[in-house]
């Protein structure tokens, strides 16, 4: 087996073990932590909501539409994100929010565990051992704390991780275009991708702009 290999089994295994043994009592934990299954969803939704109805989601109608929805008395000045992701989520509106949330989380999921696997498969083709330990690397870093939180507040992190490894991926196939996009989605989720956009306004990388 390559060194390089050798070292990232290793830093998968270790991710696993770190998991489990963070986890000693899951149905513990989870009863914990239900109360707070989904919070940062439930504020990406309302903020979608004001938005789907054309009120500004900094403003005092924000705060109203959090109470008639969802009960919820949210700070308009708390809403971090960029508007622009708020309206990629809007079409989650047309559902419940039991059903956005399982749709929210089921799709953070695939597109991490996707985006690793491909970005795996780029560095080290699409052989068993390889696959193996992407898989690895997935479930450690999903039952990790920090997985754990991302997928319980349903926050972004998963879900910009695996853009961002799908980015990387398609650049490496040849793919600018497709890179660029996925590298434009994962702006939008957060701000620190932006700074990659540097890498891509090379002369030779301008069509994924």
């Amino acid at each position: 087996m390559p060194r390089n290999q050798k070292a990232l089994l290793a830093v998968c295994l270790f991710l696993l073990l770190v998991a489990v043994a963070s986890t000693p009592q899951p149905l513990l934990a989870w009863s914990k932590v239900s109360a707070f299954f989904g919070v940062d969803f439930r504020r990406f939704w309302v903020c979608s909501w004001t938005i789907r109805v054309g009120q500004s989601i900094y403003g005092e109608e924000f705060r109203q539409i959090g109470l008639r929805l969802l009960n919820t008395n949210y700070n308009p000045g708390e809403n971090y994100h960029v508007p622009g992701w708020y309206a990629l989520l809007l079409p989650t509106t047309f559902l419940s929010l039991g059903q956005a949330l399982t749709l929210y989380t089921s799709l953070s999921i695939v597109v991490f565990v996707s985006g690793i696997a491909w970005l795996t498969c780029e560095l080290f083709g699409a052989r068993l051992l390889p696959l193996t330990l992407a898989l690895l690397l997935t479930l450690g870093t999903l039952l990790s704390p920090l997985g754990l939180d991302n997928l319980v507040l349903a926050q972004v992190g998963l879900l910009c991780a695996g853009l961002l490894a799908g980015a990387y991926a398609a650049w490496l196939r040849g793919l600018p275009f497709l890179a660029g996009s996925l590298l434009g989605l994962a702006s939008l989720s957060k701000a620190y991708p932006v700074l990659l956009l540097a890498s891509l306004a090379r002369k030779q990388k301008q069509r994924a702009l």
